[in-house]
């Protein structure tokens, strides 16, 4: 096979007479990675790292609840606890379900309930994991942010 390129290393396969992608990466050889890397690297005119000047130090703290989520976080999971009886039953719970995701039953008619509960207790694991979500993360009673907060104000400036 005769390799020709008859344009430049880094120019667009677009304009190539090479049909496009399949036929540039013909053009060039079988060691793709690092040559693109650094034709990527010479087109753009960067080195591929930025140095912003500032030592970055990246540490991990394990944050407790707060007692109101540590009572909501116990609601949640007897309200999934029953959800999930209800799913062994065959008959959704339909109070566990608005308590866990009430915005599923907003502007639905009152009959339709237990068909939206129905529909919801496919998915029981991601609406745990939503309500848990929403009380580790709410503002008003975050320990979380809390704690976020605090280490912002005694790194200010």
């Amino acid at each position: 096979m005769e390799r020709h390129v008859s344009h430049a290393p880094c120019s667009p396969p677009s304009r190539s007479p090479l049909n496009g992608w399949s036929g540039w990466r013909r053009a060039i050889g079988s060691p793709v990675g690092a040559w693109w890397s650094g034709c990527i690297r010479r087109c753009s005119g960067s080195s591929g790292r930025t140095d912003p000047g500032v030592q970055v130090t990246r540490t991990e703290r394990s944050v407790p609840l707060n007692t109101q989520q540590e009572k909501a976080v116990k609601e949640i999971q007897g309200h999934i606890a029953a959800a999930r009886l209800g799913r062994i039953k065959g008959t959704p719970d339909v109070a566990a379900l608005k308590a866990l995701s009430p915005g599923a039953f907003d502007g639905v008619p009152e009959a339709q309930h237990a068909d939206v509960a129905k529909k919801l207790q496919s998915s029981l694991g991601v609406i745990q994991q939503s309500a848990m979500r929403s009380v580790i993360d709410d503002q008003g009673l975050s320990s979380k942010l809390d704690e976020a907060s605090k280490i912002a104000a005694e790194r200010k400036g």
